[in-house]
């Protein structure tokens, strides 16, 4: 079985005047050649590189230099993302992509938080699908799911996918082998109030202090409804779920979860 860093994927960072070459993969136990072409001015390509987040504090000034994970701690199967940013004009390469096959493009092109917005820009798009997911309820929550396309621009208002506090946003995607991948993760800090919630005196609603997200669960963790919304009407519970006088059931709002306690009347 062949070793491999599973994927490449080429951003352009205009911003600041630099380019990006980010590896993402799993480590399985080789290490990595970069090749540091010299610039028009002189000097090498590479300003600098990240490893899962981590700055890489070795000498960078040489045409060619090797990156020992195993130096770095890592672990046979350790999840690797690594960032390089380098000069434009010229591009840095990873001398031994034969260690994996086939190699996986990146289709995200841009995933940035811009004027309030969520902005998605795809390229070489040629995965089933990619998933816009936002962390929620102590879980990762699928927002929107974009089918096969050549290349697409997308949109998302902050104040229509959010909730109230920080927020954390990503793109997953199933690359090469099956492997399930995942974008560089999106931050947002929202203005939106705290939503409450209250059961009214003849258990027949939840109503919320704020339309907002929701889900209700068994105590078993059975789904009972879902949405988006003021209120839940809870008629549309069904009798198994209220054989009992007081039924307990835990209520995903917001972005946080609680517990919800309804009174039936026979």
């Amino acid at each position: 079985m062949k070793n491999c860093i599973v994927i490449l994927s080429f951003l352009s960072v205009c911003q600041f005047a630099f380019g990006t070459l980010t590896v993402d993969g799993i480590y399985q136990g080789k290490n990595l050649y970069i090749q540091n072409p010299m610039t028009e001015e002189g000097g090498y390509c590479i300003d600098s590189v990240y490893i899962n987040e981590i700055k890489y504090d070795q000498d960078l000034v040489a045409g060619a230099f090797e990156i020992d994970f195993k130096s770095l701690n890592f672990k046979v199967s350790d999840s690797i993302h690594m960032v390089i940013y380098h000069q434009d004009g010229c591009k840095p390469k990873i001398l031994n992509t034969n260690l994996c096959m086939p190699i996986t493009v990146s289709p995200v092109a841009k995933f940035e938080a811009k004027n309030d917005t969520l902005w998605l820009e795809t390229k070489n798009f040629n995965y089933s699908a990619l998933f816009l997911e936002v962390y929620r309820y102590n879980k990762w929550v699928v927002l929107d799911t974009i089918i096969k396309s050549q290349n697409l621009n997308r949109s998302y208002p902050f104040i229509s996918i959010s909730h109230s506090g920080n927020n954390q946003f990503r793109i997953k995607y199933t690359g090469a082998m099956g492997v399930p991948l995942v974008s560089r993760d999106i931050y947002y800090e929202s203005s939106l109030p705290k939503v409450n919630f209250e059961v009214d005196g003849h258990a027949q609603f939840v109503t919320f202090s704020s339309p907002t997200n929701y889900e209700v669960y068994t105590v078993m963790g059975n789904l009972v409804t879902s949405g988006y919304g003021s209120s839940i009407d809870l008629s549309v519970f069904s009798k198994e779920e209220c054989d009992n006088n007081d039924q307990l059931f835990y209520l995903n709002l917001d972005n946080r979860n609680e517990k919800l306690k309804v009174h039936h009347h026979h």
